[in-house]
């Protein structure tokens, strides 16, 4: 699903800068929506938080 949106929003704006700021948003907010709804696992929010910055890493060299 993460990725679905990262292409969508890679689709619909051609400016890297908003391009940049709206991944940005996406991936904090997942962080943020994971760690309310897993308050003791720490651990998995980390591990999503590097697997989001990993693909975000990805796109930006495509």
């Amino acid at each position: 699903m993460m990725v679905s949106m990262l292409l969508c929003t890679s689709l619909v704006t051609k400016h890297i800068i908003v391009q940049r700021f709206l991944l940005v948003v996406l991936i904090a907010g997942s962080v943020i929506k994971s760690a309310t709804e897993h308050e003791n696992s720490a651990r998995r929010s980390f591990k999503l938080m590097v697997e989001r910055l990993f693909l975000l890493m990805l796109l930006e060299r495509t």
